[in-house]
């Protein structure tokens, strides 16, 4: 059963990281793309690290992930909240609160690896290192996973009802995938709490990620004619990074990271390259396409 669970964590973090590339690589980010690989990262290092601690086979081992993975979900609800803000083009009238949520989140991330964070793991219902909640990860719950998410989605939801055209279509996939991904988050907490409610739903974690690629893909929200290249730029990248976490020693961690570094950059610079063909494809398509009208006016003229 554990290893189910653990499963789930690895393909969320994959998820993660491959629309967090994809939109990387685009060749214009505004600020909702920026936030959105944010949160994207958020979300792989949450993802991987939850693979990590459920495949822990020691005590220590169990307890360094799980505090690793709170950094991550840490700044999940506070990147989700400013996505969401930005999508619907209030996160300049919501500064302050946008500001002050950050900054919360960051007092948080910083006792992640203190006690008053998490206390410790133990057996639990089947799992042999569940986390022990400390008494600042109560307050975290509360602002973090119930406050900002809820007020998120609820924003979302305001914005949707009065959104028309393609910009409906786009928040309504949107939707979708934040509002059965939230609960599905939240299904990892009854356990902290010593109630038996295993986290079945996590994987509905990939339900958002899929949402948001149909939105990508069939609805414009990015450039989608080197979506192809930056998928598969991105799944390598991804297989990279997971060898890396599989390393044994210093020597692999470090050669393996270089071989990582190296092909983000490669990588980029195939993107790019890619993206000035096409480029230039269009040019040379317009040019013919203007060149066929001013021939036709000509033989107009000549009759």
């Amino acid at each position: 059963m554990v290893s189910f669970f653990a499963i789930t964590g690895l393909l969320n973090g994959i998820g993660a990281i491959i629309l967090g590339l994809i939109v990387f690589f685009q060749k214009k980010k505004s600020d909702l793309h920026k936030v959105f690989i944010l949160l994207n990262l958020a979300i792989a290092i949450w993802g991987l690290s939850y693979w990590r601690w459920l495949s822990a086979n020691s005590h220590d081992t169990a307890l360094f992930w799980v505090r690793v993975l709170s950094v991550g979900s840490t700044f999940i609800p506070v990147l989700f909240l400013h996505w969401i803000l930005l999508v619907i083009n209030k996160a300049q009238e919501k500064k302050k609160l946008v500001v002050s949520a950050y900054w919360m989140t960051i007092i948080f991330a910083l006792f992640s690896f203190s006690l008053l964070f998490i206390k410790d793991v133990r057996p639990i219902f089947g799992f042999p290192f569940w986390p022990i909640p400390g008494i600042l990860y109560h307050f975290y719950l509360v602002f973090s996973y119930v406050l900002l998410l809820f007020y998120g989605v609820l924003q979302l939801f305001l914005a949707f009802r009065k959104a028309q055209g393609q910009k409906r279509e786009q928040m309504k996939y949107i939707f979708l995938g934040l509002a059965i991904a939230a609960p599905a988050g939240f299904s990892n907490f009854p356990l902290w709490y010593g109630i038996n409610f295993p986290p079945y739903l996590n994987i509905f974690v990939l339900v958002y990620m899929a949402c948001y690629t149909y939105a990508i893909l069939k609805k414009k929200l990015l450039d989608i004619k080197i979506v192809a290249t930056q998928f598969l730029v991105a799944l390598i990248a991804f297989l990279l990074l997971a060898n890396l976490f599989n390393s044994k020693t210093e020597f692999e961690y470090f050669w393996k990271s270089g071989l990582f570094a190296f092909f983000i950059m490669a990588g980029w610079l195939l993107v790019k390259s890619v993206a000035q063909e096409i480029q230039q494809k269009e040019k040379i398509d317009r040019f013919a396409h203007e060149l066929a009208k001013a021939n036709e006016k000509l033989k107009k003229l000549d009759k």
